[in-house]
């Protein structure tokens, strides 16, 4: 886990990130996003990723992959108050489906 990994969606958008975890690819009602939280609990968010692309090219890098049409109250305009809401309803969720 030291490099950076690297994940290319045809070309549309590029995500680099350490030893972090996706927490959501989703649809705003404008463009596709990508939610990513590091080990510090810092997320990034990626804009126009190609919502087109299946699941599974996501499975190596993250396990945990939510897709979710972003709630009216998430965006846009993103807030990182939102974001953060929105990971943690996430982990919420996650949780509960154990």
């Amino acid at each position: 886990m030291g490099s950076p990994k690297t994940i290319e969606y045809a070309g549309i958008a590029k995500a680099k990130f350490q030893s972090g975890d996706l927490r959501a690819l989703y649809f705003d009602g404008v463009q596709c996003r990508m939610a990513v939280e590091d080990r510090k609990r810092r997320i990034a968010v990626y804009s126009n990723v190609d919502r087109s692309i299946p699941a599974q090219i996501f499975s190596h890098y993250a396990p945990c992959m939510h897709f979710y049409q972003l709630e009216r109250e998430f965006g846009p305009p993103l807030s990182l108050f939102s974001l953060k809401r929105f990971a943690f309803l996430l982990r919420v969720r996650k949780l509960r489906n154990l």
